[in-house]
């Protein structure tokens, strides 16, 4: 059953919102989404199939209901929140500007990230055969001969990483890479394992790591799919 003071804390969190949004108007269709949502989760309805499928047009306000509906009764429960969307521009706007709204109205304490796959991440191990000592090793690592400048260019991206400054993630390059070259250092589930010790840090196992610590994950459809059918999390 959904605690009274989840309740309680759900109805508040709705009225600072509400004050804090310009124009704000309240809408029964957003707060029965939130209400039938949380009641669903808490077991109201049914304790072992707590599933619901909601459908509501534009400008209802189905990010906030879901958000609202979650979070409070996830954190008092201890449990994550794991959203999971069919498009990068939703993802964007929950990290960039739903979750913080939602974060400083709320006055919950929670940690929040953008949960990304294997292939963002670069494979150290990879990427220092790519620029070995032995040239002739170092040659038939590269797919294609690379010349001059993608060498240098391999040995800078080492570089920052070691001095801190990138932290292995693809959407963090200063300046972008081709995809031809990403593709060859990139992690992939049949060379990364994290009992071989070189790959114990790697920045992909560093991000989950990371994301051990935080509340509420963002990911995509794929993503989770493929979690969910190697039984991760």
């Amino acid at each position: 059953m959904l605690p009274d003071n989840v309740k309680t804390q759900i109805r508040a969190i709705y009225k600072d919102i509400a004050t804090a949004l310009p124009n704000f108007r309240p809408r029964r269709e957003q707060n029965y989404m939130v209400a039938e949502i949380s009641k669903t989760l808490a077991g109201d309805y049914d304790k072992d199939r707590r599933i619901i499928v909601v459908e509501a047009g534009t400008g209802i306000g189905k990010s906030l209901s879901y958000i609202l509906g979650t979070i409070p009764l996830a954190l008092s429960s201890k449990k994550k929140v794991c959203i999971a969307t069919a498009t990068v521009a939703l993802q964007e706007q929950l990290l960039h500007k739903d979750l913080p709204f939602f974060l400083e109205q709320s006055g919950l304490n929670f940690r929040f990230g953008l949960v990304k796959g294997r292939q963002r991440y670069v494979c150290l191990s990879k990427l220092a055969m790519l620029i070995g000592d032995d040239d002739s090793t170092q040659m038939a690592m590269w797919q294609t001969k690379p010349d001059n400048s993608q060498v240098a260019m391999m040995h800078g991206l080492l570089k920052d990483y070691n001095e801190g400054r990138w932290n292995g993630e693809i959407d963090t390059l200063n300046v972008p890479l081709p995809d031809h070259l990403w593709q060859q250092i990139a992690c992939d589930k049949h060379s990364c394992h994290r009992q071989v010790a070189s790959h114990r840090n790697c920045p992909f196992h560093k991000a989950r790591e990371d994301l051990d610590t935080w509340d509420v994950l963002i990911a995509n459809h794929s993503l989770l799919f493929a979690d969910l059918e190697l039984g991760v999390g």
